[in-house]
């Protein structure tokens, strides 16, 4: 029997974005044995990395960790530099 609890925010709930893949529903899971928490997609399965909490750290650093990890997209990395006419000749 595993001991893996599904929240049940859904992601419009939980701030947690749609999947980058197939645009599914998106869940946080979390083990309190192992004490580790993943998002992943409820459509294709896509899954964040598990992280980790421990008896100094607490639930919500993984919790955060995994959500911020799913919601990141490349776009938030990227700085497009703005058009200047005088570099287009």
């Amino acid at each position: 029997m595993t001991d893996i609890k599904h929240r049940a925010k859904s992601y419009k709930q939980s701030n947690l974005l749609p999947c980058p893949f197939c645009g599914g529903e998106a869940i946080e899971s979390y083990n309190r044995v192992d004490k580790f928490s993943y998002v992943s997609c409820k459509t294709c399965g896509v899954k964040t990395g598990d992280y980790t909490w421990k008896e100094d750290i607490p639930h919500d650093s993984a919790h955060s960790k995994s959500v911020n990890a799913w919601n990141r997209r490349v776009q938030d990395d990227i700085y497009i530099w703005p058009r200047e006419e005088e570099d287009w000749g």
